[in-house]
């Protein structure tokens, strides 16, 4: 599954190995959620979206969102 994990990981200069004890789990399960080899699902989205003090929705592609309102 496609998502923004890695984008907004190294927006905030973190690295896997921090990012990965921010959710007490591996490196290894935080490569494989950015790559697309482990889904993202709601139990990560929440974790993930803690850590890294965002929306669980901005862990998503944004071509994947609604378009914001015109005001």
């Amino acid at each position: 599954m496609q998502n923004r994990i890695k984008e907004i990981r190294l927006q905030k200069n973190l690295t896997q190995a921090d990012l990965a004890a921010r959710v007490q789990s591996t490196q290894g399960a935080i490569q494989k959620l950015e790559s697309g080899m482990m889904d993202l699902d709601l139990k990560w989205m929440d974790r993930i979206s803690k850590a890294l003090n965002v929306s669980p929705s901005q862990l998503l592609p944004s071509e994947w969102l609604p378009p914001e309102p015109v005001l």
